[in-house]
C-alpha cells in the first residue's frame, strides 16, 4: 500500500511597499538604475536590453532579470510587454528562485525586481512616468535623475555640541585680536571657520 502525500505550502510577501518611487528608494535603494527594454520571456525571467544606465555599474548590454515564480516577493515578468520600455530599479540576485519552486537557473550576476515598492516606471520620448514622488507623476529624465539623488542620498545625524573658540587669526593664518575694519577669522572647536570684519 503506498500513501502520497501532497502538501500545500503557501508564501506571503511580507514586506513595506511604499507608495512612490522615491519613498521606495529612501528605504531600500537598487544595485542598478536603468532604461531598457524587455526582448525575450522564460520561465520566470526575462531579457532586458540596456539603453541606458543611470546609477551603478554593468558592463553587458543584455541582462536577466528574474520575477517571481508564485513564491517570491518580486513582480512578475508577465507584468511588462515585449518592447516596453522602462526605468529599472533592480537588486543583485538573491538566488530564491532555485531553492523555492525553481529549476537552478537563476546566478548571481542576475537581477531581479523586487515587488517590495516602486521598483520601476514607464519610459517614453525621454520622460519617465508613474508614482514618481508625492504629486509628482511625470518627469524629463534629467529632473528623474536629479530627484533620484536626492531620493537616495543618505541622510547624516547632526549632533550639536557646545562650541567653544581656541583661536583667532588673520589671513595669513597668525594668531592675533580682532582688529577694526580688517577681516579676521574665529576658529571653533568643533572645527567650524567664521569670517569676520569689526566696522568701526
Amino acid at each position: 500500500m503506498a500513501f502520497l502525500f501532497v502538501y500545500q505550502y503557501t508564501f506571503s510577501c511580507t514586506c513595506i511597499n511604499p507608495p512612490t518611487y522615491c519613498e521606495t528608494m529612501q528605504s531600500e535603494s537598487s544595485n542598478l538604475l536603468i532604461v531598457g527594454y524587455k526582448i525575450n520571456n522564460f520561465y520566470h525571467g526575462m531579457s532586458i536590453k540596456i539603453v541606458q544606465i543611470l546609477e551603478g555599474s554593468e558592463s553587458r548590454d543584455t541582462i536577466t532579470v528574474w520575477g517571481d515564480n508564485g513564491m517570491l516577493c518580486r513582480h512578475s515578468s508577465g507584468t511588462f510587454s515585449i518592447n516596453d520600455t522602462i526605468v529599472f530599479a533592480l537588486h543583485n540576485c538573491d538566488l530564491n528562485g532555485n531553492l523555492l519552486g525553481g529549476i537552478n537557473h537563476e546566478k548571481s550576476d542576475h537581477y531581479q525586481i523586487s515587488n517590495c515598492g516602486v521598483y520601476y516606471l514607464d519610459y517614453n520620448n525621454g520622460h519617465v512616468f508613474g508614482s514618481i514622488d508625492n504629486a509628482v507623476n511625470s518627469l524629463s529624465l534629467i529632473d528623474f535623475q536629479q530627484l533620484h539623488l536626492s531620493c537616495t542620498s543618505t541622510s547624516i545625524n547632526i549632533h550639536f555640541t557646545k562650541k567653544t573658540l581656541i583661536k583667532t587669526i588673520d589671513i595669513l593664518g597668525r594668531q592675533t585680536e580682532p582688529i577694526p575694519n580688517t577681516p579676521f577669522f574665529y576658529i571653533y572647536s568643533d572645527g567650524t571657520i567664521e569670517k569676520k570684519v569689526i566696522i568701526e
